[in-house]
């Protein structure tokens, strides 16, 4: 009986270690006011998803849509669960406003905010990069953005897009490493006249 219950023991831990755990969350969403609304792209064999939105709300629906109460910058994610035990995660941000506090603030407090958050995300996937890797960023109006690619000592290594205006709204480019980016940790940067914002991105 005790070589038995060995036996199981092996084989439960030998399945959990080769259990196919090749989930990737992914998605794309689209502000309105204060209501956000999310896409679910996701691939992988998942059974089960979990948003959380930043603002102690959850929702485990396929393509949520959410309506925060206060305007700011949220950090929400997105895990993806299987039946083999395996889950992964996604972090973003997502910045909301409110469109009837804007109408009626005086225009030194609409300047202020409009000042602060021009840019508001940077993140790409799949991070670590192999053959390349899909930029997405937001920006809350029309703007010039620059995105550039460093090194860890500050050195420029390449400009992933350059110099243009950008309309206000969620942006996607996808970067195709260069041959001369060796494998390491950088810092992918968006530039604008007002912010900067900037992620660790690493290539193997």
């Amino acid at each position: 009986m005790r070589n038995l219950l060995l036996l199981f023991i092996t084989l439960f831990i030998s399945y959990s270690a080769f259990a196919d755990c090749n989930l990737s969350p992914k998605f794309s969403y689209a502000t309105k006011g204060l209501n956000v609304s999310f896409n679910n792209k996701s691939a992988g064999d998942y059974t089960e998803m979990e948003w959380q939105f930043g603002d102690g709300n959850v929702s485990f629906d396929a393509n949520p849509k959410h309506s925060y109460t206060e305007q700011g910058i949220y950090t929400f994610s997105l895990t993806l669960y299987n039946n083999e035990g395996c889950n992964e995660i996604f972090e973003g941000k997502v910045y909301v406003f409110d469109i009837q506090h804007k109408r009626e603030a005086n225009p030194v407090e609409k300047e202020t905010i409009e000042h602060v958050n021009v840019l508001a995300d940077l993140s790409n996937y799949p991070n670590p990069v192999s053959t390349h890797t899909t930029l997405s960023f937001e920006v809350s109006k029309s703007a010039d953005v620059q995105i550039n690619l460093y090194d860890m000592m500050g050195k420029l290594i390449d400009v992933v897009m350059p110099k243009q205006n950008i309309y206000a709204g969620r942006h996607e480019l996808t970067y195709y490493r260069r041959n001369n980016i060796l494998p390491g940790t950088y810092l992918i940067t968006a530039i604008t006249d007002k912010k900067r914002w900037t992620r660790k991105m690493i290539v193997q």
